[in-house]
């Protein structure tokens, strides 16, 4: 039929305790199954079955009776894996107190909606989550970027050098800005080489800076100079006589603070009076800095 049914379980005379009933509702409409006294116990909808047990005998409501087993009545009782797309699987609401049911394949529709990926276009493409409940597409460089952001030390590590090219040109007895011209690594592209020369991390936080030189002293030694937005932060060692004349190699460690926005990292080095080349040997003149 199409219409609501009630149906009532037997009365207390006719109870026996452990006995247990299915009812299965062919219809299209509910049907609401009350114990004898008239206190519902559940709402059956179209295409359901129940098995419900007597475990009281002395009484006339819904106490008297327990919900056991509630399918819906076209379950396919083999695996998951031959369920066909019409057969049905139930359960029961607790809050409106009805056994409901769905086809397999709305729960796989459900299923494919929840854990949706979307297709990528390019090879190397990869879907990661917005934190929003969806997916978005992001290219392998936009990828390893978010990685990065998280990377902890590794983060931003960069080696520069002149590659063996002397830096001719200086001036003696003044601080001179390094150019360097060539990046062994930039992992995080925050170094921009040559004129500039100077490296701008985007994230926030402590850097180690370990800065290299090698020049020629005259009486007076080189001084290797660590510069943070166009001034001095940090300098090496320097003897102001004594030195010889012959060249030198001086490195400088320093940790630096950088809001990680504006903050920029520059390499320098006080040259004595004459001395006009920075050597470019790649293991005398160099700078390498990473994230702590």
């Amino acid at each position: 039929g199409t219409s609501n049914q009630d149906v009532m379980m037997p009365v207390v005379s006719t109870l026996v305790l452990g006995r247990s009933f299915i009812i299965i509702n062919n219809s299209t409409g509910n049907i609401i199954l009350n114990s004898s006294g008239g206190n519902q116990i559940v709402i059956l909808s179209t295409n359901t079955r129940i098995e419900i047990t007597c475990v009281l005998v002395t009484g006339t409501t819904d106490a008297s009776w327990d919900i056991g087993n509630y399918l819906a009545k076209d379950i396919n009782a083999a695996s998951a894996a031959s369920l066909a797309d019409a057969d049905k699987l139930g359960w029961y609401q607790t809050s409106t107190g009805l056994l409901k049911n769905i086809t397999w394949a709305n729960i796989k529709a459900a299923l494919a909606t929840y854990f949706a990926i979307p297709a990528t276009t390019a090879a190397n493409d990869m879907q990661v989550g917005d934190g929003a409940g969806a997916w978005i597409k992001k290219t392998l460089a936009e990828f390893v970027a978010i990685f990065r952001a998280g990377e902890g030390n590794k983060l931003g590590y960069c080696h520069v050098h002149r590659n063996a090219s002397n830096q001719t040109g200086a001036t003696g007895g003044a601080v001179n800005k390094i150019l360097f011209t060539t990046e062994t690594a930039d992992d995080s592209s925050w170094f921009d080489n040559g004129a500039n020369s100077r490296y701008t991390p985007q994230v926030a936080g402590m850097y180690m800076v370990i800065l290299s030189v090698r020049a020629a002293n005259n009486g007076d030694s080189m001084q290797p100079q660590i510069y943070k937005n166009g001034s001095s932060e940090t300098t090496g060692a320097y003897m102001s006589s004594g030195a010889g004349t012959g060249q030198q190699y001086s490195q400088l460690i320093g940790v630096v603070s950088m809001n990680g926005s504006t903050d920029y990292i520059e390499g320098w080095v006080y040259l004595p009076a004459t001395i006009t080349t920075i050597n470019g040997e790649i293991a005398g003149t160099y700078m390498k800095i990473f994230k702590m």
